[in-house]
Order: structure tokens, then sequence, then C-alpha cells
């Protein structure tokens, strides 16, 4: 059988497009396409040029190619949570590549068209499968009824917890508004009076992007929870982008105050 080092590229770069993807998406992880895109690259290249190895070297290869691939991802701010990453890919790798091989083997399906079909149909079904359940898991579960009291109106509106916002302001709070949501509830007027005011916090995202957003100071906010009802106050809210299932992303200090 003739491969094509075209082909063996092509193929791997889809391959590791997907095991990439659904690393990020296990250790909810939001980066940026192209990133993604240059570490399958490379992971692809690695294969293509393992061709002209001996075994000693091609076992090297092997052994560190994936270092770079995520490395290069993203900036990590513990070595524990690169190795989280890492261990991660090595799994999805280990699953995806193994069941391949065997549909491959099953099948006795023939090298270019078939494998190709193999892939994206496994891609299609891995998304189908991934928006399903992240739809379940936020519908279901850290989400909370709310009632957000700025200048004595109420707003009935659905929370979500979110571990990784821990974002304060002076002694308040941050919490993260749906973008229509929060142009609904604060008038162009003080959106301009806050900015006016100098009443800024600089954001970082999980991409490693920096955004400074405005920030305005709300009554308080109520939580329903197993038929109770938290009272929060000294909070403030910036306004985030459109959001899905939820309207409101809290803070995760709310936790421990309620």
């Amino acid at each position: 059988m003739v491969i094509y080092l075209e082909d063996l590229f092509v193929l791997n770069l889809i391959v590791n497009l997907i095991i990439i993807w659904i690393s990020l998406k296990l250790n909810k992880e939001f980066i940026k396409f192209y990133k993604i895109f240059l570490s399958a690259f490379i992971g692809a290249a690695a294969v293509v040029a393992s061709v002209f190895l001996n075994d000693f070297w091609l076992f090297i290869l092997k052994f560190t190619i994936s270092f770079p691939i995520i490395l290069i991802l993203k900036k990590y701010k513990s070595y524990k949570e690169f190795f989280k990453l890492y261990i991660s890919f090595l799994i999805v790798t280990f699953i995806l590549g193994g069941s391949i091989m065997l549909i491959y083997q099953i099948f006795n399906l023939s090298y270019k068209l078939n494998i190709m079909a193999l892939l994206g149909g496994i891609l299609i079904v891995l998304i189908l499968i991934f928006r399903f359940a992240y739809s379940v898991k936020y519908t279901y579960k850290d989400i909370y009824k709310m009632e957000l009291i700025y200048k004595g109106k109420s707003h009935n509106l659905k929370g979500f917890y979110d571990t990784g916002n821990e974002l304060h302001y002076k002694n308040f709070s941050v919490i993260v508004l749906d973008k229509k949501i929060f142009n609904k509830i604060f008038s162009k007027d003080e959106i301009k009076s806050a900015i006016s005011n100098n009443n800024f916090i600089e954001c970082e995202f999980a991409d490693g992007s920096k955004k400074i957003k405005t920030v305005i100071k709300i009554d308080k906010i109520l939580l329903y929870s197993d038929k109770k009802v938290n009272t929060i106050f000294n909070v403030v809210a910036i306004c985030g982008s459109d959001f899905k299932n939820y309207d409101v992303i809290l803070n995760n200090s709310f936790k421990t105050e309620g």
C-alpha cells in the first residue's frame, strides 16, 4: 500500500485538531483557533518527519512531541495546570487513536477515502455529544434562580457559578452579566456616568487576553437554593458576552458566603 506524505499530513492534522479540541473541552479551556491549529500543525509535521527517522529517534520524537503541542496553546500559571492538560491530551490520544485503528481493522477500510469519512463522522458525533453534555450540565448543575436588585427594581435571572470568577473590585464581588441583560438593566447615561467616574476593572480571560470593563454597583442580589434565600450585598456588575443557558456568571465567593 502506497501512502503519500500529503495524505499522511492531512489525516494527522485532522486527528490532532480533534484530540486537542476534546482535551481543551475536558479542562474547560477556551483557546483561540489559530493556536489550536498551530499545535495540530506541529504534531502532523512531526508525524511526517518520523517517516525519515530510525527507531531510536522515532521513540524520542513520539515521547517529546506532545510537550510543545500543549505548551504553545496558552500561558500556564503553574506546572499543575500544564500537566493536567498534558495528561488529558495523552489519554484522549490513546483512546481516539486506538478506536480509529480498531474500526479501521475490523471493517478493513481502505486507507484514503474511507478513513477521511471515518474521521469526519467521528468529529461530527463528538461535537454533538459535547454540545449535549454541556447543555445538560449548564441546565441542571450550578445554575440558580436569582433576583438582581438595582435602584429598587427587581430582575429575575439565572445565575451560573463559575469557579474561575474570583474577580473583586475594591471591596465588591464582581458578577458578569449577559450583554443584552447588561444593556437592558443599565441605561446609556448610567454607563457613561460609570466611565466618567473611572469605574474600571481589568479582566483576564481564559485565552490569556485582557480587557478593561466598566463597573456598575447594584443594590443586592437574592440567590435561591434549596428553599433558602441568600441575600448578597457589595456586588458590582460588568458586561460579558452573549450567554446561552444563563444570564449571569456569579462570583465564586458567593458559595462560601451562602
